[in-house]
């Protein structure tokens, strides 16, 4: 993978952590993740407009992967709403990577080579340091929700690599927001309803336009790349947010046991680089 491409996903990963800090931020999260959607749908139409290409050959692949998305966008929240943002993040996108390399031993046959297993290693010795460096027994539900979040995202990344393989991943990115939008608002009207759901667009209008701009300027730079470049790499080396969003709750929100919990991502960081090293 050449130096622009990583400097690409690395970029992306930035982005990536700094709109779920915004995210964890603010009272009014699945509102909010509604409303930034619309943004990313007005923005995706401009580019649907202006790159007509047809995605009908990967639409079940897009089906599975949206309604794996809508879902992770749920727990997301779930997750903010009872754990440290230096715990869930690191832990659940730390953790995905973790998942493909065992799922490539135990379900495909491959051998591990040393770095992979040392990788496994790595990501379960980091997790450890940052899941249980909080106070006694309190993570243990954010903890599960950030491996049930780990799980979707190992899940729905590789679809995605799939998919954006067969066709232009900027199409793919914009059917698959507005896919996932159709899927999530049934679900936010039922429990937020519209009064609240309009009350977050009147109280945070510039949290909402952040979120939508930086969520489909990640992923459209992760899905470029993932057309370019070995998906097992550049799903590995864009997981360095984990160090990014470790470091931001720390600093920013003030967490307890923060320095330990980047050090703790430092580590799962590592395990991710020598998984990416195994191929």
């Amino acid at each position: 993978m050449n130096g622009f491409l990583v400097a690409a996903l690395l970029g992306s990963a930035v982005i990536h952590a700094c709109w779920n800090l915004l995210l964890k931020t603010t009272h009014h999260r699945r509102p909010v993740v509604w409303w930034a959607l619309i943004v990313t749908n007005l923005c995706c139409a401009g580019i649907l407009i202006a790159r007509p290409h047809s995605i009908t050959p990967v639409w079940p692949l897009l089906l599975i992967s949206a309604t794996l998305e809508a879902s992770y966008y749920l727990i997301l929240t779930a997750a903010y709403k009872i754990g440290d943002f230096s715990l869930v993040y690191p832990v659940a996108r730390g953790t995905a990577p973790g998942l493909l390399a065992l799922w490539a031993i135990l379900v495909l046959a491959e051998r591990p080579s040393p770095a992979g297993v040392a990788g496994i290693l790595c990501i379960a010795m980091g997790i450890a340091v940052v899941g249980w460096s909080g106070r006694l027994g309190r993570p243990s539900k954010a903890l599960a929700l950030s491996f049930l979040l780990a799980l979707v995202i190992s899940v729905y990344s590789i679809i995605d690599g799939v998919a954006v393989r067969r066709v232009d991943p900027v199409d793919y990115t914009a059917a698959m927001f507005f896919v996932v939008t159709l899927l999530l608002t049934p679900v936010l009207m039922a429990q937020e309803g519209w009064e609240g759901i309009r009350g977050a667009l009147r109280l945070e209008p510039l949290r909402i336009l952040s979120i939508g701009v930086m969520q489909l300027a990640g992923y459209l730079i992760v899905l470029w790349v993932y057309a370019r470049a070995p998906v097992s790499y550049g799903g590995a080396i864009r997981e360095s947010s984990i160090l990014v969003g470790a470091l931001l709750g720390w600093r920013f929100l003030g967490e307890s046991f923060g320095l330990r919990r980047a050090l703790g991502a430092c580590v799962i960081v590592t395990g991710v680089l020598l998984i990416a090293l195994r191929g």
